[in-house]
Formats: C-alpha cells, structure tokens, sequence
C-alpha cells in the first residue's frame, strides 16, 4: 500500500456487514410493527397505520442535537441556582402565591413535606420564565426530580437517617444566636411575614429577670404592632448543662438532659442579692415584683392577635412555664424538650396551676380523671414530662427531631408570607407536614391506676390510704416522695388542684401568687433556706392558713440583673483572612490580645478591627 494513500480505519467489507445488518433490523422492526398493527385493528379497534406513524413523528418532534441539549442543560442549571432570595420582585409575589395555595386547595390532609417544596418549586420556576429567561418547565421539573433521585440512597430507610436529606436544612440542628442583649429580634424586611423573637443569652440559661422580662414584652408589643409581621415566632438558644459521666461500654444508652431553654425566674439570685445586701430592701416585695413582671407578659402574650409558634428544644423551667406550653400557642417540640411539674420546696413551688385543670379531659385522646392531681403530686421518676407525654397531655403540638427543627423554622417562615388572616391555616399546614410520631407516652402504662385512685380520692387522706392499699413499686415512690417533702405542700395542693378546676387565667395568677407568698412566709420556708429537713406538721388551720388574703408586699424592691454576655466575634483581616493574633501581613507585627487599644494590640492596619 502507498504510504501517500489515506489509511482506512475501518474495512469496507466490515461496513457492508454493518448496514446490512441495520437494514435487516429496520426490516423486521417494520414487519413487527405491520403484525402489531394488524392484530389490533382486528381484535380491538381499526386505524390507519400511516396516520399512527405521522402521529407518532410529530409528538417526537424535529430531533435533539447534542448542543442543544447542553443549552438546555445550562438553561436549567441557571434556574436552579438563581438568587430568588435577594430578587425583590419574587418576594413581593409570593405572598398571593402562597395564599392562592392555601385557598385552593379545600382539603389540606393531604400536604406533606414534599408538596409544599413542589409548589414553592413551581413558583420560582414561573417567575424565572416570565422575569428572567423563556425555559421549558416542564423540562427543568424532570430534570430536577432526576438529579434528586440520583442522590437519593438506595437504602428504603434512609428517609430515618439523621444524617441523610436533601436541601440546605433538611436535617441540621436549630441556628444557635448568641449576643450581647437577652434578646434578638427579626423583622420582615421587603415582605410580609414572621417577627422572630430569640431568647440569646446561653451563658446565663436565659435566665428571666424583671429586665428581661420587660425587654421580652416590648420586643412583643413592637412584633405586633409591625404591619408586616404575619405572625411571631419564639425561640431560644439553649444552654448546655456539662455532664461529668464517664462512658464506658458497659453505659446504658438513654437521653442526656443537657439542654435548657431557660432556668426560669431569678427567684435564688433575687434572694442571694436581697440578703446580702445591707439595705432596707424587702425580700418579699422583691420576689412578689419577679411575679408580677412574669405573671403580666405571660397574661398579654396569651391574649390572641397574631398567630404565635413557640419552638422547643429543651427543658422548660417548672417557674415559668406559662411562657413557653400555654395553650394559646402552637407549640414545636423535639425531643429534649422536657418540664418536671410536680410540687416540691423551692421560692415558689405553687406554680404552674393552670396546667393541672380539667382542660385536660381536651386532650387529643381521652386521658383518665384525676390526671392533673397525679401529675402534681407525682415524683420525677414518674411526672418528668417528655415529648410523647407533652403531646399526649395537649400541651404540645407538633413533634420534629432535633435535626429537623431548623428545616421546619425555615418552612414555616416561608409559609407565614401568606398574608392574614389565612397566616394561621398556612403556618398549620407546614407544621403538621413536618410532624413525626413521637413514641408511646408513659402515662398509659398506670392509666387505669391514675382514674381508679387519684381520680376517685377526696382527701388527701383518702388518696394516701389507697396508695398504701396497693402496696406495688408505683404506689411505694410516690408514697415515699412525700415523705421527703414538707406536709405542707402535697396537702396544700390536693386543695389547689381542686379549687382552680372552674377558674380562669387572671384568677389562677392570683392564687398562685397568694399560696406561694404565704410558702415564703412560713417556718418551712426558712428551713429549707438552711437546708434543715424539720418539717412542721400539717393540720386543717395550717392548711386553710394558705388559702387565707395576704397582704400584698409594698416595701422596697431589688431587682437582680443577669450579666451581660461576652460574644467573642473574632478579627479577621480582610486582605488574608488570617486571625487578629497572628502575624499582620501588613506590618508583619503579631497583634497581642490584651485589648487595651495600644499600637500592639491587635488591630488591623487595613480594617481597624481589634480582638
């Protein structure tokens, strides 16, 4: 062969078998079709085979080159990584969007998760088209549902994993803010929506002081005022209680109640100031301030304006719990949260009366009588409310994990644009779509129990004689529960829990205030002040004693403040992102952290930013 002669790659006598084999497919496929054809007109209904052909040709379509579909591609790659966020257009429109939605659709047991991500999907995606570029939607909906099969696990569980998920807070923990003021506010900007209120302060458990409580209360009031704000929402950043367990192999696995909303009222650090100041202010009057500071927040934010969502991811405190599980809130808990409502010595231990009502028989499931008895009077062990309880007692509503409670504070806030008032039908319908069973409650394990004795007692007396009657490991710890505490109070609050069963809000304040004020007075109290365990004896005077008037405390009051909370934000150069203690890379000088403000300390020259 000529070595000027261009080389064939493939043989001719190779090529002749190629298309001779494609035509001897193309003829049988045509035969087949012809059988096909054939057969139906027969058997089922007549047609026109050439017609089905031109039919089939123009559903087809002109055929897809290799550029086009990588245009295609890119068309779509755009839509789905354009900033919708910051296009003030798109903001604006989707509150109608939203509420079109809502109202549309009459029967909503059927949302989920995944339809409300569909129709915020096929919302961008209609604005894209009319304000940004002509895509084919129905093209960029498949080819968004066939990139997210692909990342999706071949696992059937994986949906249970709390590390699997797609999008950006499907599962991550809830944003912790810290600052320097107890509490940090956000405002709808361009559109409708949620004012976010933020319980901040970590370091000191969020502690409730007359201050805070005041700086909450305002924080409200300017929520509702907002025009803008649809709605409110209540967090917190919790603090975290350290545990000084050493695990080993042989350690049972089970919760850590390490995390805590708040500690509740400065009720010990209001008594630590009073006493060891040296002034004329009155203790009494003191702790009787931190209760009427609480005790008004909690009665105005309970009044119904704007709809409310408090989320929850842990311990409640027992002295202010009216904040936090009132009934007037739509309540989002996961599985820290915890209260521990049972009665027992402290600065107030009469509180939380409204929980132990009648209210109770609303519960989503019929609950057994005698059930708010049980649940003051019980021992930690066995009144230590969770989630599953809290839901079955109707004192919370919806249950998300951990790892999913930032998704759901993120739906919900895309949710509360639809305007009012369909703001509460549309923050409904989110929330129950992110609810997930919780587990079974412990409550029913001593149902029959609960109804048959606490639930038939009619004196306190009784109810001891027929614990004692039972004799069984249940009866034994609550019997014994008592023991330890002051006589006083189980029979103090037999009387209660039957008192306030027809009462109000605004009278309930005022008996708690009463009862506990009465506590503070006592010989008791002083002796649980020095740790003494010599109680005294609880007859029918000493009883009716707390459910006499007592003269409200007028002296002169003294309010502890928390401390303010050091948020440490690190100084970063702006030219190389380096740390304010090391080396500058403009002066080539390490910055000291003493922060006196001298020339080395570390300040950069560029920004002006010290430590």
């Amino acid at each position: 062969m000529n070595s000027t002669e261009p080389q064939n790659l493939i043989d001719q006598s190779d090529i002749g078998k190629i298309n001779s084999n494609t035509s001897n497919d193309v003829l049988q496929a045509s035969e087949l079709l012809k059988v096909k054809h054939s057969y139906y007109s027969r058997s089922k209904q007549p047609f026109g085979l050439e017609e089905f052909l031109a039919y089939e040709k123009q559903q087809q379509g002109p055929p897809v080159l290799e550029s086009s579909k990588d245009n295609q591609k890119m068309a779509y790659e755009r839509m789905d990584s354009y900033d919708y966020e910051n296009d003030i257009k798109y903001q604006q429109s989707l509150p109608a969007s939203v509420q079109a939605w809502i109202n549309q659709r009459k029967d909503h047991s059927d949302w989920n998760k995944e339809v409300i991500e569909q129709e915020f999907l096929k919302a961008k995606a209609m604005y894209y088209i009319l304000h940004v570029e002509p895509v084919d939607v129905a093209g960029y909906l498949a080819w968004k549902e066939k990139n997210e099969a692909k990342s999706q696990s071949a696992c059937p569980f994986a949906n249970l994993w709390k590390n699997k998920g797609k999008g950006k807070y499907r599962f991550a923990p809830q944003e912790q803010t810290s600052c320097a003021s107890f509490i940090t506010a956000e405002t709808p900007d361009l559109i409708g929506g949620p004012a976010i209120i933020n319980l901040s302060s970590p370091k000191s458990k969020n502690i409730l002081t007359v201050g805070r409580l005041n700086e909450l209360k305002k924080a409200y009031q300017d929520a509702i005022k907002n025009p803008k704000a649809t709605s409110i929402f209540f967090t917190a950043t919790v603090a975290e209680n350290p545990t000084h367990e050493i695990l080993s192999e042989s350690t049972p696995l089970r919760a850590k109640d390490t995390k805590v909303v708040s500690c509740g009222l400065a009720y010990e650090e209001t008594y630590n100031l009073v006493t060891a100041s040296r002034s004329s202010c009155d203790l009494q009057a003191s702790q009787n301030s931190l209760e009427t500071a609480y005790h008004g927040i909690s009665r105005e934010i309970h009044q119904k304006g704007k709809p409310m969502v408090w989320f929850i991811n842990g311990k409640v405190p027992h002295s202010a719990v009216y904040l936090y599980l009132s009934d007037m809130f739509v309540r989002v808990i996961t599985e820290h949260t915890l209260l521990d409502i049972g009665v027992k010595p402290g600065h107030a231990p009469f509180s939380s009366l409204g929980f132990f009502q009648s209210r109770l028989s609303k519960a989503p499931r019929p609950l057994p009588s005698g059930i708010g008895l049980y649940l003051a009077l019980s021992p930690p062990e066995l009144g230590l409310l969770r989630a599953p309880e809290l839901l079955r007692l109707g004192m919370a509503d919806v249950f998300v994990p951990e790892l999913r409670l930032q998704g759901t504070i993120e739906s919900a806030k895309s949710m509360a644009v639809c305007p009012l008032p369909d703001t509460m039908k549309a923050l409904q319908i989110t929330l129950l779509s992110q609810h997930v069973y919780s587990g079974p409650d412990r409550l029913g394990v001593w149902e029959r129990e609960i109804g048959d004795i606490f639930g038939a007692a009619k004196s306190f007396d009784e109810l001891e004689s027929s614990l004692q009657k039972i004799n069984n490991k249940w009866s034994k710890s609550i019997l014994e529960h008592w023991k330890q505490l002051p006589p006083i109070l189980p029979r103090v609050m037999f009387r209660l829990v039957d008192k306030i069963k027809d009462m109000n809000s605004l009278d309930i304040y005022r008996i708690e205030r009463t009862v506990n004020t009465q506590w503070r007075h006592s010989k008791d109290y002083q002796k649980w002040l020095k740790q003494e365990s010599s109680w005294e004896e609880a007859d029918e005077k000493h009883i009716a004693s707390y459910f006499s008037d007592v003269q409200v405390p007028n002296g002169e009051s003294m309010f502890y403040e928390a401390p303010k909370e050091e948020v440490e934000i690190p100084a970063v150069c702006p030219m190389s992102g380096i740390k304010s203690a090391a080396v500058c890379p403009v002066t080539g000088k390490k910055g000291t952290s003493d922060g006196n403000g001298g020339d080395e300390a570390s300040g950069c020259p560029m920004s002006g930013i010290r430590k």
